[in-house]
C-alpha cells in the first residue's frame, strides 16, 4: 500500500521546500503553505523559472504571532511581525490574486538577491499562491525512473563533463519537483492511473485527484545550490506527455475533506476513476507515459537517440515564454534588438526581459544574422520575436522555418491583410503555411511532423500592427479573427494618421484606452502598446491597467 514518505511546504512561494512531520489540511490546502508570494517592479508573479536563486532562501512564518523570519545563502536572516503595505493584486495562473506587499527591509533584501525589483505580498486570503491545484502528489517510484532515463550506459560517456548524472550516487532530490506530499509503496506512475479518484489519508483527510502536474524549468534548478544544472524538463519530454510543451510528472489534487497527513501515513483508493470516462488529457486506451512500461527499467529501444536526453530537442516547439506570461494574466516585456549581433540577444536575456524584438522593418539585418539572433533567444530561454518588413507569406515562412516563435506584421490593411497574415503563420486547417521536416523548426527532421503542426500552430505569435484608419475601424473584426494573438497599436503611426502628436495630449492618450477597451472586449487577442514610448508616455502599471499584456522597450527605460 502506498504511504506518505516526505511533505514539504514553503511559507513563501518558490522558495525554498520545509521538510515537514505532520501537517494540517484545510479545505484549501496547507495550512499556511505559500501564504506569500513575490512579485517583481511590474507586479508579475516572480518565482525561481525567472531567478533560480530564490531556491536557497528559506522562510518560516508563524501564524499564530504573523512572524516571518526569512535565511538567505550567506547565512544572514530577517526577522520580523508583518506589516501590510499598499494593497496589490497579482495575477497567477489566470487568477486575480489580492493581497498586500509587505512592508519593511523583506524587498530590499530580495531584490539585492535578485539583482532587480522584487515585492513580497502576503495574500488577502490564505492558500492562495498556488498555481493549478492547490495539492502536488508524486511518487518516488515516478522519481526512479527518470533516473533510470537519465544514466548513461556507455563508458565513453563518463568522460564527459557538466553531467551530474555521471557522479557515483548521483540522484534526483524531490525537491526540485515541489511535491507537496511524496509517496513510497507504488510502481512507477501509478499516480496517473488514480486521477479522477478520492485517496484517503489518516482518519478523516480526503483529496480528490484532479489534474496531471505540468512541469516548468523550475525542475531544472537544484535546489540547493539554486543553479540550473540539469536540462529536466527536456528529460521528461523524451518518454512522458505534454501540453503546451510541458511536460507530466505527478498530479494535483484538491480537498474533499479536511484532516491532517503525517510522515507513514497510509493511502488508500477510496474511489477510482470510473474507466469509461478517464480525466483529460489521459482519454486514450494507452497508458499516459506511452513509451515505459507501469514497472521495470525503460527499454532501451525507447530512449531518445543519445543516452543524454538533455541534449536533444524535444518532441515539440518549446513553450513560447511570452504567450505563457500572457496567458496567466502578466505583461510580457520584450525589448528591441538595435544592432545586428547575437550578443545583443543575449543581453537582452541577461536583463531579464521575456523576448527579443528583432526588427526587419527598419534595419539592414540578413537573414543569417537573424537566423543566429533567433537560435541565441533559444538558446538564452527568451522568445524571439520577428517584425516582418511586409505581409509576405514568402519572407515569414523562410523566418518560421528557422526557429522564430513570434511574427510581427507591420501595416495591416484591414481585416482582410490579417487574414493573409494568419494564413501565412498557421499551418492547416487554420491558415497555408508550407511546410519542410527538414527545418530548424521541425527538429531538422527528428520532430514527429503531426506534434511539429500542432505545437506550432499552439506556440507562434501572431502580432497585427493596426496603423492607419481602417485598421482601426474594423478593429473589432480583427481581434476576433481565429489565429490572432495580439494587436499592436503604435503610437507614432496612429498619433500621425489621426494628426495627434503631442504626447501630452489628453484625446491621444483617450483613443488609446478607447482602442484598447474594443479590443479587450471582443475577448480573444491580446493588447500590445510600448512602454513609455516617446509619442505615448505610458508606464507598466499603467498599460496593465488598460489591460496590456504585451509591450516592448527600446531602450529600457529607468522604471522597468
Amino acid at each position: 500500500m502506498p504511504t506518505i514518505s516526505a511533505i514539504y511546504t514553503a511559507a513563501v512561494k518558490s522558495l525554498a521546500l520545509q521538510p515537514r512531520t505532520s501537517v494540517s489540511v484545510g479545505p484549501a490546502g496547507i495550512a499556511d503553505d505559500r501564504r506569500f508570494h513575490l512579485i517583481d517592479g511590474a507586479g508579475r508573479l516572480l518565482t525561481q523559472r525567472q531567478r533560480p536563486q530564490l531556491a536557497q532562501v528559506s522562510a518560516q512564518y508563524h501564524p499564530e504571532t504573523d512572524h516571518l523570519t526569512l535565511t538567505f545563502p550567506d547565512g544572514n536572516q530577517l526577522s520580523a511581525p508583518v506589516e501590510l503595505g499598499d494593497p496589490v493584486t497579482t495575477p497567477i495562473w489566470g487568477r486575480p490574486v489580492p493581497g498586500n506587499v509587505v512592508a519593511g527591509q523583506w524587498n530590499e533584501a530580495l531584490s539585492h538577491l535578485c539583482r532587480g525589483p522584487v515585492r513580497l505580498v502576503k495574500t488577502a486570503n490564505p492558500n492562495q499562491s498556488y498555481d493549478e491545484y492547490p495539492l502536488s502528489i508524486l511518487s518516488q517510484a515516478s522519481i526512479d525512473l527518470l533516473e533510470q532515463a537519465a544514466q548513461p550506459t556507455r563508458p565513453e560517456q563518463a568522460a564527459q563533463p557538466n553531467h551530474p548524472e555521471l557522479v557515483e550516487g548521483w540522484r534526483f532530490d524531490p525537491r526540485r519537483f515541489r511535491p507537496n506530499f511524496l509517496l513510497d509503496g507504488c510502481a512507477p506512475h501509478d499516480e496517473d492511473y488514480w486521477l479522477g479518484g478520492i485517496i484517503a489519508i489518516g482518519p478523516q483527510l480526503r483529496l480528490r485527484l484532479t489534474a496531471p502536474d505540468p512541469r516548468c524549468n523550475i525542475t531544472a534548478v537544484n535546489p540547493d545550490t539554486g543553479n540550473r544544472d540539469y536540462a529536466t524538463p527536456r528529460l521528461l519530454r523524451a518518454y512522458r506527455p505534454t501540453h503546451r510543451g510541458a511536460p507530466y510528472f505527478g498530479i494535483y489534487a484538491i480537498v474533499e475533506t479536511p484532516g491532517t497527513a503525517s510522515i507513514g501515513d497510509d493511502v488508500r483508493i477510496i474511489a477510482a476513476p470510473r474507466p469509461d470516462n478517464p480525466p483529460a488529457p489521459f482519454d486514450r486506451p494507452a497508458p499516459p507515459y506511452l513509451h515505459f512500461p507501469r514497472t521495470g527499467s525503460p527499454s532501451p529501444r525507447n530512449l531518445p537517440p543519445t543516452n543524454h536526453p538533455e541534449l536533444v530537442e524535444g518532441n515539440a516547439m518549446k513553450e513560447n515564454r511570452v504567450k505563457r506570461i500572457m496567458r496567466d494574466g502578466g505583461l510580457a516585456i520584450v525589448s528591441h534588438v538595435g544592432f545586428a549581433d547575437p550578443a545583443v540577444v543575449e543581453i537582452i536575456a541577461a536583463a531579464g526581459f521575456d523576448g527579443a524584438f528583432i526588427d526587419l522593418e527598419h534595419s539592414v539585418f540578413d537573414m543569417q544574422t537573424v537566423g543566429e539572433m533567433i537560435r541565441t533567444a533559444d538558446l538564452c530561454g527568451i522568445t524571439p520575436i520577428v517584425r516582418v518588413p511586409e505581409n509576405n507569406p514568402k519572407t515569414i515562412l523562410r523566418l518560421l522555418d528557422a526557429g522564430a516563435q513570434g511574427i510581427q506584421v507591420p501595416h495591416i490593411e484591414g481585416v482582410e491583410g490579417a487574414r493573409r497574415a494568419v494564413a501565412a503563420v498557421r499551418y492547416p486547417p487554420l491558415g497555408e503555411r508550407g511546410g519542410a521536416g527538414s527545418t530548424r523548426a521541425a527538429g531538422y527532421g527528428a520532430t514527429p511532423w503531426n506534434d511539429h503542426i500542432r505545437t506550432s500552430n499552439q506556440e507562434i505569435l501572431l502580432i497585427i500592427m493596426t496603423e492607419d484608419q481602417r485598421g482601426l475601424d474594423e478593429i473589432e473584426q480583427i481581434a476576433a479573427l481565429d489565429g490572432v494573438d495580439v494587436i499592436s497599436l503604435g503610437p507614432t503611426d496612429i498619433s500621425t494618421a489621426l494628426g495627434m502628436t503631442d504626447p501630452d495630449d489628453p484625446r491621444l492618450r483617450q483613443t488609446f484606452v478607447d482602442l484598447a477597451a474594443r479590443i479587450n472586449a471582443v475577448g480573444k487577442a491580446k493588447v500590445y502598446i510600448p512602454v513609455n514610448h516617446s509619442a505615448l508616455r505610458l508606464s507598466p502599471l499603467e498599460l496593465l491597467d488598460l489591460g496590456v499584456n504585451y509591450t516592448s522597450v527600446a531602450p529600457a527605460p529607468p522604471t522597468i
